[in-house]
C-alpha cells in the first residue's frame, strides 16, 4: 500500500482536475458471479456447474458475445448447443444477467469523486448487451460516468490495446489516468500503454490511494 501511494505521488505533475479515473465494472463497481448463472442452469437442466462453466465462459462463447459479434439470440442458440440442451432465451436473459450486487462502498467513492468535481470519470468493462441492459434498469451507477467505454460496443475485450486507447483518447490529459481494475492481466495491460494501472484489492485501499492524489 505505502509503494502504491508513493507511486500515485509521482504521476501529480498537472492540476487535478486533469486527472481522468477508470473504474472496471465488474468486481470492483458491482460485484459479480458467473457461477450463480450455471448454478441457475445446472438447476433448471441438469448440467454440473462447472460443465456450463467451462463450455460457456472457458471456451470462448461469452468473448464473442461481450465483442458485440454475435447476437443475443446466437449466442442463447450456440449455449444451447454447447450445453446440449434446450434454453428458452427469455429465461436464459433472466438467469445470465442477474448475477450482481452493488460494491456500495466503492460507488460511494465514485459519488464522493463525482461531487468534487476533480477528474473525469470513466467505465471500461468488458460486457454484453444484456448485462448493460440489466445494470442500467436495476442500479443507478452507470449515469455517474462521464463516458461508458463497453466491449460489446467498441468490438474490443480487454486487454487489447485498443480499448485501452479508447479510454485513453477520452482522458482529459493523457499523462494522468488513473485505472482500476481487479484482474491483474488486464492492469498490465494498461500500465503498458503508459496508464497508472491499479489493482483493486478492496475499498478503503482504493479510497487511500484516491486521498493521496487529491481527488478526496
Amino acid at each position: 500500500m505505502r509503494g502504491l501511494l508513493a507511486d500515485v505521488g509521482q504521476i501529480r505533475q498537472n492540476p487535478m482536475k486533469d486527472t481522468t479515473v477508470i473504474f472496471d465494472l465488474g468486481n470492483v463497481v458491482l460485484f459479480c458471479d458467473h457461477r450463480i448463472f450455471c448454478r441457475k442452469v445446472g438447476r433448471r437442466h441438469h448440467i454440473g456447474v462447472e460443465l456450463a462453466y467451462r463450455k460457456i465462459f472457458l471456451e470462448g462463447l461469452e468473448y464473442e458475445f461481450d465483442k458485440g459479434e454475435i447476437s443475443p439470440e446466437t449466442f442463447a442458440a450456440r449455449c444451447s448447443a454447447a450445453l446440449k440442451v434446450k434454453l428458452d432465451v427469455d429465461q436464459f436473459k433472466k438467469m445470465w444477467s442477474d448475477i450482481f450486487t452493488q460494491n456500495r462502498p466503492v460507488v460511494d467513492l465514485i459519488k464522493a469523486l463525482r461531487k468534487r468535481g476533480r477528474s473525469r470519470l470513466l467505465l471500461l468493462s468488458n460486457t454484453n448487451v444484456w448485462h448493460v441492459e440489466h445494470v442500467k434498469k436495476r442500479y443507478d451507477v452507470l449515469p455517474l460516468f462521464d463516458s461508458l467505454i463497453l466491449s460489446c460496443e467498441v468490438g474490443h475485450c480487454k486487454p487489447d490495446r485498443r480499448i485501452y486507447q479508447r479510454a485513453i483518447s477520452l482522458s482529459t490529459d493523457p499523462t494522468q489516468i488513473i485505472y482500476v481494475d481487479d484482474i491483474p492481466e488486464y492492469v498490465k495491460a494498461a500500465c503498458k500503454l503508459g496508464i497508472f494501472g491499479i489493482p483493486y484489492t478492496g475499498a478503503p485501499e482504493l479510497k487511500g490511494i484516491l486521498q493521496a492524489r487529491g481527488l478526496l
